[in-house]
Formats: C-alpha cells, sequence, structure tokens
C-alpha cells in the first residue's frame, strides 16, 4: 500500500476537521463512526491504486511495442491506471 496506517488516520483527520470544523460543511452525529468510515475509504482508494498501476503494467508489458520509461510508455501508463480506477469507481475526470 502507498500509505502507512498513520499517515492514513493523519489525512483522515485532516479530511474531517476541514469539512466540519474550517469549513463547517458537515455536523457529524458520531465523529468515531466518521473517521473509521473516511479511513476505510482512503485504504480502499489506496489499495486500488496498486491494483491499477500493476493491472496497468501487466498491459504494457503485453504491448511489445512500447518501450518501458519512454515517454508513451508513461502516458500509457497513466492512462490505464485512470481507466481502471474508473471501473472500480474512483476514476477521475481528465484535467
Amino acid at each position: 500500500m502507498i500509505l502507512s496506517e498513520e499517515r492514513i488516520s493523519h489525512i483522515a483527520h485532516q479530511i474531517l476537521d476541514s469539512v466540519a470544523w474550517k469549513e463547517d460543511w458537515v455536523d457529524f452525529s458520531d465523529e468515531g463512526k466518521a473517521l473509521r468510515i473516511t479511513k476505510k475509504i482512503i485504504t480502499s482508494y489506496c489499495e486500488s491504486h496498486d491494483k491499477a498501476i500493476q493491472e496497468a503494467r501487466e498491459r504494457l508489458d503485453r504491448q511489445k511495442t512500447v518501450v518501458p520509461g519512454s515517454p508513451e510508455w508513461d502516458i500509457l501508463l497513466e492512462k490505464y491506471v485512470q481507466a481502471e480506477l474508473k471501473k472500480k469507481g474512483f476514476g477521475r475526470e481528465p484535467v
């Protein structure tokens, strides 16, 4: 996984602090539950991202015409990772 448990916890706290206290967007009836759910979402995303990278690299390995480390390889890797994440419900719109 990309992030340690401590880092995930830190990010989850920052997200909740931001939306609940700094921006005052929401009030949580159970802050502990909100924190657990936020951590679970971050962990799920990290696991999905790791798997998407693995699947994208395998896809690129099957394409014998693309040289690993080349600009074309980098572009295709990012494209394939985003496609895999989108399949898993974590996709983002192109910038």
